[in-house]
């Protein structure tokens, strides 16, 4: 047999073993775009790979993709991650960041950059004002109430953010400014390039 067309076999093999995996004891959801209704496709879909026995005992590893919505609210896992970058535990909220974000932007780095420009104040308030979805992910729109004791009054902060879905669980992204930021290896004395 030539190689050219076992490959090929082994390519439908795969494929169809993957599909018969993926559909087995995996929940299904629908992804509908706000503004027409219409379903959309994901941004993300992971390949998980799955260990599988044969018939004669040996071992085989079938790669399928299987896209998981996490357990729980984008819009209260987005909450809490806001609640955490305006108390500046930027650690804490990295460890939720998804990991493209995560690569660009490793831990200590993004710590170090975060903290020249802390989130002076409290926070007084927070609330969701809208959830939907858009081209990158779960937009959730917020209304922040920050109050700081050199200001009289409070500021009112307009905040959208996005959740994706990582491996496993929701994460964050980071705003498309800071992404340009981090680019700049957190160059604040330049101004970003989106």
């Amino acid at each position: 047999m030539r190689p050219g067309l076992a490959t090929l076999i082994l390519l439908c093999f795969v494929i169809t073993v993957s599909s018969a995996l993926a559909d087995s004891g995996t929940e299904r959801f629908t992804v509908t775009s706000t503004l027409d209704g219409r379903a959309v496709l994901p941004l993300r879909i992971h390949w998980i790979a799955q260990s599988a026995a044969t018939a004669d005992g040996a071992v085989t590893t079938v790669a399928s993709s299987v896209l998981r919505r996490p357990e729980g609210s984008p819009a209260r896992f987005l909450s809490r991650i806001v609640r955490l970058l305006v108390a500046n535990r930027y650690s804490e909220a990295w460890k939720w960041l998804d990991p493209a974000d995560q690569e660009l932007a490793p831990e200590a780095v993004y710590v170090t950059c975060e903290s020249l420009t802390p989130v002076l104040g409290r926070l007084v308030s927070l609330r969701t004002l809208h959830v939907g979805h858009d081209r990158i992910g779960v937009a959730v729109r917020f209304r922040l109430r920050i109050a700081d004791e050199a200001q009289p009054q409070e500021t009112t902060v307009l905040l959208t953010a996005h959740a994706v879905i990582a491996p496993g669980r929701w994460a964050w992204i980071l705003p498309q400014a800071r992404r340009a930021l981090y680019r700049h290896g957190c160059d604040l004395g330049r101004p970003p390039n989106p």
